[in-house]
This record gives structure tokens, sequence and C-alpha cells, in this order.
């Protein structure tokens, strides 16, 4: 997507102050294990996030913000952070879909058996059965979220009949485009291919947006990630703090062009 094409950040109702936003992005063939320690893992770092916005507001005397998690609900790490802000304390869940509903439960199941045939040995594959749940999931999840944006919603309509891998990227810049931080459920390797996790974290960076990192992996270590060097582990602490004081600039931007 060309950088003039971006889309706006979304308030969440017409008149309403933007809402912090973490986007997901994340493997889709993360082992079903896995998934209750890494929701546990996302709840609590949303948790975090929360409490470090209530300080802030009650600092400044300004109302909470709306807290919002935007997804794009594929297997794996989307649906694990899309459940986690469905419990969590405060926060919504907003739907961040890359094509209609049919369409997208059609590619997303094609796309994990691809992903199935090409795991690496000894890597815990999805029983056919997890894989028809995570399918019917998308519409689950697309149902239960406070605001669902389809690709007519956010795609520059030159783009509306690109191939799945350039829709894919273009949603991974749209995702880093409405993020104050970035969730990554990660394995920390380099980018395989437009919009994979390794490429919109790259995308973070380069915007300056924030990025968490969770690894997929036991024992499931979150850290924080600095620009220029996707292994360095800086905590948490000064991705959340870089990421309330985006979210704080870009209040002060929006209020100036209103």
């Amino acid at each position: 997507m060309a950088q003039d094409q971006a889309p706006a950040r979304l308030p969440t109702h017409p008149g309403e102050n933007a809402a912090f936003t973490v986007a997901i992005t994340g493997h889709r063939t993360i082992a079903h294990s896995h998934y209750a320690t890494l929701e546990s893992r996302i709840s609590a770092l949303l948790d975090k996030v929360r409490a470090r916005m209530c300080a802030s507001r009650a600092e400044t005397g300004e109302p909470l913000a709306t807290l919002r998690l935007i997804s794009a609900l594929a297997p794996g790490a989307d649906q694990i952070a899309a459940r986690a802000a469905l419990l969590a304390d405060g926060w919504q869940l907003h739907a961040f879909l890359p094509f209609d509903l049919d369409d997208y439960s059609r590619i997303a199941h094609a796309a994990l058996h691809q992903r199935m045939a090409e795991l690496a040995p000894g890597t815990e594959p999805l029983a056919d059965a997890e894989i028809v749940a995570a399918i019917h999931a998308i519409a689950e999840l697309t149902d239960k979220a406070a605001m669902v944006l389809l690709p007519e919603d956010w795609l520059p309509p030159a783009q509306a009949d690109d191939t799945e891998a350039t829709r894919y990227a273009a949603l991974g810049e749209a995702l880093v485009a409405q993020a104050d931080l970035l969730l990554a459920l990660w394995d920390g390797q380099a980018p395989r291919g437009p919009g994979g996790t390794g490429d919109v974290v790259a995308m973070a960076f380069a915007h300056s947006v924030p990025v968490i990192r969770i690894d997929p992996q036991p024992p499931h270590t979150v850290s924080g990630l600095a620009p220029g060097d996707m292994s360095l582990d800086r905590g948490i602490e000064p991705a959340l703090a870089a990421a309330i004081g985006r979210y704080a600039t870009k209040g002060v931007a929006e209020h100036a062009d209103s």
C-alpha cells in the first residue's frame, strides 16, 4: 500500500476521541496446547495497559479512553488475542477483516492446511478438528466484536482485486497505521513474505510503533522490542510508556486538526 493511501485512524464511534489501540499480529500454526497460557499472557498485558492508561488519565483529569484490540481474527495468534480482549476488563474487540466473511473462511482454511504441510519436523500440528474449529471461530468472533471493518471500510478501491499476498500486506500496513502498540506472537525469525508476522513487526518499527513480543513457544516469554535489533529484550515497560506517549501525541494532533 502506498504511504499516501494509508488508512486514517478510526475513532470508535463518530465524534468520539480515537481509542487507544493494540493491534495483534502472529503465527497461525500455534499448537492448541499453548492457547491457554498465551491467552493468560495477553490478558495480563491488557490489564497492565489499562492500569497504565488509568494512571495517566488520573494525572491529567481526562476520562479514560476507549481501549480496543484490533484483530484480523485469523486462526492462531489473532484468535487467541481476540478471546483475551473479550474477557479483559474495559476492552473492546474490533475485527479488521481482510476479506468478506465467506471468502475469508475459505481462504483461511486452505492457507492453514498449506501451513500444516510446511511445518518443520517435530512441530506439533493442529488436528483436523482444531482446524475446523479455528475456521468456525472467524464468524463466531466476528459476531462478538464491538465493531467489524470489512475490506470496503479500509482497503483503497484500486487494491480490491489484488492477490491474497498483497491483501495481507495491505492489512498489515492498515493494522500498524491504527496501532498505538503492536502485540506480536512471533518466533523472532526474519520476515518470510509480505504481510507475515515478521514483516508486520518491521512495518511497526518503520513507523515508530512500539512492539511487545510474546514467544509462541514455551515458556512464552514476554519482551519489548527495539527498532534495529529484533532480538533485543528491553522489558515491556519502555514499550508501554512509548505507546501511551504515542496515544497522547495522537490526541493532541487530532484536536489540533478538528
